[in-house]
């Protein structure tokens, strides 16, 4: 299950994101499900956004001083997202579920 969260100050990534998307699994059969969808979505964000790091590395110092449009974060299985780049996923992943 992908649930949406709209980022302030207490969430980590908040100046530097907009949103944060969690895949969080409920039951057995869920786990792969949402283990799937999770690398599904990194692949098309890095395919779209380019590179990006994990949240703690996605600083403009670290990319020739231009802020990633995302980052990730394994140990919430989530992914975080500027405004364009939150518009485009959700728009793709639209996509994927009526597909």
């Amino acid at each position: 299950m992908m649930h949406i969260v709209k980022l302030d100050k207490r969430y980590d990534g908040y100046g530097r994101f907009s949103h944060r998307v969690e895949f969080i699994s409920y039951g057995a059969g869920a786990r792969l499900t949402d283990q799937k969808n999770w690398i599904k979505s990194r692949n098309y964000l890095w395919t779209q956004f380019g590179p990006s790091a994990e949240l703690h590395l996605a600083r403009p110092e670290l990319f020739d001083g231009v802020q990633p449009k995302w980052a990730w974060d394994d140990s919430k299985s989530a992914i975080y997202l500027k405004d364009e780049s939150y518009t485009m996923f959700v728009l793709k992943w639209e996509s994927w579920q009526n597909a």
